[in-house]
């Protein structure tokens, strides 16, 4: 028997998590159904009642409810524009900014791979134009484990596969067949537990008054329903400058508004905050 979306929320709610009404229908039904084929759960109802009663697979469901995972330069033709055009864009900006910092947020960073990736490009950026310029990346993420492993930037060899080889050479250093990110660059990154979902701060508090040059927020908003996405959409176009720049994962270009937002190179999921944008 297939359960409807809200006889599942209804059964969630009383079990592991009070606002299960937050995620896309079709997001929680396909993590329930992963885990009845994972329990070996003969039924629905039996599944239920095992989660009822275990406390360790409440705690692995809560743990997919909120994807924690990354990847570095994750997507090519979205990295390549960032090489070539939007990062080279920031930093000749950074010449009538009198701030003189550039600041990235890299929001549901999971271990920071994102980041990371971003700063690299930043460091060859400046080594070939022989140009220093400050910058400081914020990478935040509810899942403190994780974040913690961002912080500690040692790395397995099968996640590296889709960086280029001369970043590995240049940015890593092989530490019991696992590699460790270089000190430089973690020195960029303030790793911060924050909650995105959050009604009371716009931006990560260690952030102070935002006005990002660019946000990453790739592959989160299409797990959350619309009012939910639209509260995330509202913190990044109130934390970024005008004409900043949002990346977000290829399936969500369509979530995100035209009204606000320019796409810059589609389809690399890279928008642009439109400079005439008023908060109505």
């Amino acid at each position: 028997m297939k359960l409807k979306a809200d006889m599942i929320n209804e059964i969630l709610e009383k079990q592991i998590v009070s606002n299960i009404d937050i995620f896309e229908e079709n997001f929680v039904e396909h993590i329930v159904n992963q885990r009845i084929n994972a329990t070996n759960s003969k039924t629905n109802e039996f599944y239920f009642s095992y989660l009822e009663e275990n406390i360790e697979e409440q705690a692995v469901f809560r743990q997919l409810l909120y994807v924690s995972f990354s990847e570095f330069f994750r997507n090519p033709l979205t990295y390549a524009a960032l090489a070539r055009l939007i990062l080279p864009e920031i930093v000749h900006r950074l010449k009538h900014n009198p701030r003189r910092e550039i600041r990235i947020w890299s929001a549901a960073c999971a271990a920071g791979q994102e980041a990371y990736s971003i700063a690299m490009l930043l460091e060859e950026i400046s080594t070939i134009n022989g140009n220093h310029f400050n910058y400081r990346i914020f990478a935040s993420d509810i899942n403190k484990n994780i974040l913690a492993a961002g912080e500690n930037g040692i790395f397995d060899s099968s996640i590296l596969v889709n960086i280029p080889f001369k970043y590995i050479q240049t940015w890593f250093t092989l530490e019991n067949g696992r590699h460790r990110i270089n000190p430089k660059l973690r020195e960029k990154i303030s790793f911060i537990d924050y909650d995105l979902l959050s009604e009371t701060e716009y931006c990560p508090p260690e952030c102070i008054y935002g006005d990002f040059d660019l946000v990453i927020c790739s592959n989160v908003l299409f797990y959350y329903k619309p009012v939910i996405r639209d509260r995330i959409l509202g913190k990044i176009t109130r934390c970024l400058k005008m004409g900043g720049f949002l990346i977000t994962g290829e399936a969500e270009r369509e979530l995100i508004p035209s009204k606000i937002f320019s796409e810059m190179y589609p389809p690399s999921a890279i928008f642009s905050k439109k400079i005439n944008y008023e908060k109505p």
